[in-house]
């Protein structure tokens, strides 16, 4: 691999005066539903908020369950940067998504996971006020401010870098210079991913436990996330903040058979113009309308 940047070894951060900024909103549906109500949205917005450097994904089209539209009308762009607290089945449907997105319908992807979940899942499991809110989440760009996840807490609105060039924390994979950068979320596809961070061929091969992050990538993911806040007693490494969205290079040639997957495809955002080992800053630049 070739070295890392400058700013990355420097510990300084990438500047450039061509950038675009766009104001976004939280959502308050999709965040309530994840946390439970929008009660405890409210008691707990450290959790759920968007905070300074966060990758903010919309909030598009609901994929599973009859439910009513809403925030269709508002001035600025729904985005959410964490889906929370989400149990085994609702990672593995939405992991299942991304997985066979083109090839089946939500709903074929729902009665699919169903039907194979190897665990003692029942239906009633993948029929929650959660799953019924998940979206088509599409990366936007990098959170530059803090918007609170409840209006009761705070101005719901900030700033999001949706263009130009940023250092972000790469994820569980190397990024070369030159890399096309997906948006992933890895508590929910590490499963998915080989360790090259190629995809799995076969669909539900995700049931076992991720082995791409130990011994000194452990460490790194620790320290970068520091900022998210201690769950646990002192020392403790559980974050405050869970199911984050993170980055990935995107390198068709580097997946099981090479096969072409449109759910990583779609969420391509950004090219790497530095390199990084898994969970170390990395300079991106986010241009989405030139990809």
């Amino acid at each position: 691999m070739a070295h890392s940047s400058i700013g990355n070894m420097t510990n300084t951060l990438i500047e450039t005066g061509a950038r675009h900024m766009q104001q976004c909103r939280t959502n308050q549906d999709v965040l309530a539903a994840m946390c439970g109500s929008a009660t405890e949205l409210a008691d707990n917005d450290n959790v759920y908020c968007m905070g300074k450097d966060e990758l903010a994904v919309s909030c598009g089209t609901q994929l599973f369950g009859r439910v009513p539209k809403t925030a269709t009308k508002y001035a600025y762009p729904n985005v959410v940067s964490t889906l929370g607290q989400l149990t085994d089945a609702e990672k593995i449907l939405l992991g299942e998504y991304y997985h066979g997105m083109g090839l089946k319908k939500p709903a074929e992807v729902l009665d699919h996971v169903v039907k194979n979940h190897t665990t003692a899942a029942t239906e009633e499991d993948f029929d929650t006020g959660r799953i019924k809110q998940f979206r088509h989440f599409i990366p936007v760009g990098y959170s530059v401010g803090h918007a609170c996840a409840h209006a009761r807490n705070g101005d719901t609105v900030a700033s999001v870098q949706i263009g130009g060039l940023r250092t972000v924390l790469n994820g569980g994979y190397d990024v070369s210079t030159g890399d096309l950068i997906q948006m992933y979320i890895p508590e929910v596809e590490d499963r998915y991913f080989m360790a090259n961070g190629g995809r799995k061929a076969d669909a539900l091969s995700g049931m076992g436990v991720p082995t791409n992050n130990a011994g000194s990538q452990e460490l790194r993911q620790n320290f970068y996330t520091r900022g998210q806040g201690v769950a646990g007693p002192s020392g403790s490494t559980k974050r405050v903040k869970n199911c984050m969205f993170s980055v990935k290079p995107y390198i068709e040639s580097l997946n099981e058979h090479r096969f072409v997957y449109s759910g990583d495809k779609v969420r391509v955002f950004a090219r790497a113009v530095s390199s990084a080992r898994p969970w170390e800053p990395v300079d991106i630049m986010i241009a989405r309308q030139s990809l």
